[in-house]
C-alpha cells in the first residue's frame, strides 16, 4: 500500500495552548483537468505544519513537504503525475500542542489522456 501525504513545517510554534482547528480545503475538487493538481487550503492561526493525505479506493499516495505559514492560503504541489480517476483528499494542522482532526474528504478526479 502506497500512501501521500505531504507535510509543511512553519515558523516556530505560538503559544495558542491547544491543538490548532482543521483547515479548509479550496481545491482540488471536481475535475482537476490536471496529472498533477496543486492542494489548495486555507490555514488555521497557531497552525506550525500542515499535512495531505490524499487516497483512491484501493491505495494511499506518499508524503510531500509544504509550508505554507500561518495565516491566508496555503498550496502543496502534486509532483508525481497521477493516473486516470478518482481521488479524495484531507488536511491538517498541528502545533505543539496536538494535532486537529482531519478535514472532510474533498473529491476530485483526472480524466483520461487525450
Amino acid at each position: 500500500m502506497s500512501s501521500f501525504c505531504q507535510r509543511r513545517r512553519s515558523g516556530s510554534p505560538r503559544d495558542v495552548g491547544a491543538p490548532p482547528a482543521s483547515p479548509t480545503q479550496i481545491s482540488p475538487s471536481g475535475a482537476a483537468h490536471t496529472v498533477t493538481p496543486a492542494y489548495t487550503f486555507n490555514t488555521v492561526p497557531g497552525a506550525t505544519e500542515y499535512s495531505i493525505w490524499m487516497s483512491t479506493v484501493t491505495r494511499w499516495y506518499t508524503a510531500i513537504e509544504v509550508d505554507p505559514g500561518n495565516t491566508g492560503t496555503g498550496t502543496i504541489p502534486q509532483t508525481t503525475p497521477l493516473e486516470a480517476g478518482t481521488y479524495g483528499w484531507y488536511v491538517n494542522a498541528r502545533n505543539a500542542y496536538g494535532i486537529s482532526p482531519w478535514s472532510p474528504v474533498m473529491l476530485f478526479s483526472v480524466p483520461e489522456p487525450p
